[in-house]
Order: structure tokens, then C-alpha cells, then sequence
């Protein structure tokens, strides 16, 4: 209520939802470069993004299913049925820093063994999400070549951050 008297347009966000809205802005975030979902109880990977931790590391497969992580020099937590935002909270982490997944690997059915697979966080670039723009060729009406020009905005994003820091390339 506080946020409208000063702003109609202006809303609180919780801690979670502020993080998420930075990434969203930033195209950027600190992890492992794994898009996930929970399916059936299991943290399941759906895409690995390109560049990214994982990427780099090539072990993770999509259709992988976490079922415990644990950070360096702890015990392992068990996240079977455990919310996804919680799953994701406990896998991000500062940068450089190490996180241990046992995941049952899809390739093995239903018969796979827990493997643990060590990824060090890092910057994980967001690039689907950036505007793009390419240039096509179209007969016109007369049958004569035009160019078009054609954006591509998915998303609106700025750094706050960097553009705070005087980074022209916010």
C-alpha cells in the first residue's frame, strides 16, 4: 500500500520475486546454466543453456533428475518433492563456488544409479532473451527484391547495476 501512495505503478516484491526480476533484467545470473522443472516428484533438467557451467561440464543431459545437492564440505539434502524454487535456491550460489548434484542420469532408465556430479557457479548468460535483428529478402508486388529489416524483442531488459556503475554497455 505504502509503494502506491508514492507511485501508482510501483508494487512490492518479495526477496524471491526481486531476484527472479533481476535476472529477468540482467539476462544474467549466477548458477550452473540448467533450466529445470519438477516432474513427478523429481527436479528434472530440461535444457541445458548454452555457454553455461553445465554446458562447459557436458555430463548433465536433459530428462536428468536431481535428487540431492549439497554445497562444498556438507551433507547432501534430499530435494524428492521438494518445491522447485527451493531446489533452484539451494543450486545457485556465489560465483566460483562449488555445488554437488546426485543425479539419476536419463540414459539409464529406471535403473540409474545415483552419480554426483561437481559444478562450479558461474555467470550464466541469458543470450535467447536478447533482441536480435536480421535482414531477409522479399519480392515485392512488381517482382522486384526488397530488404526488410526484422527485430526480435523477447524481452525488455536493462542492468541496473552496471548502468549505476556508468557502464555504457548496460
Amino acid at each position: 500500500s505504502l509503494t502506491r501512495v508514492y507511485d501508482p505503478h510501483s508494487a512490492y516484491m518479495s526477496p524471491r520475486q526481486e531476484e527472479s526480476f533481476n535476472i529477468a533484467m540482467q539476462l544474467s545470473l549466477v548458477g550452473i546454466g540448467a533450466v529445470l522443472s519438477s516432474d513427478d516428484c523429481y527436479t528434472k533438467i530440461v535444457k541445458i543453456i548454452p555457454g553455461g557451467p553445465a554446458d562447459k561440464d557436458n555430463r548433465l543431459r536433459p530428462e536428468d533428475r536431481i535428487v540431492a545437492v549439497s554445497q562444498d564440505g556438507e551433507e547432501p539434502v534430499d530435494v524428492i518433492g521438494m518445491q522447485l524454487d527451493k531446489v533452484v535456491e539451494m543450486i545457485r550460489g556465489a560465483e566460483g563456488t562449488k555445488v554437488h548434484l546426485s543425479v539419476l542420469p536419463a540414459a539409464k532408465g529406471q535403473n540409474a544409479v545415483p552419480e554426483v556430479i561437481t559444478i562450479i557457479r558461474n555467470k550464466v548468460e541469458l543470450k535467447e532473451q536478447e533482441a536480435s535483428g536480421k535482414i531477409e529478402k522479399i519480392k515485392g508486388p512488381d517482382g522486384v527484391e526488397e530488404k526488410i529489416g526484422i527485430i526480435t524483442l523477447p524481452s525488455f531488459y536493462m542492468d541496473f547495476t552496471e548502468a549505476a556503475k556508468g557502464n555504457n554497455d548496460y
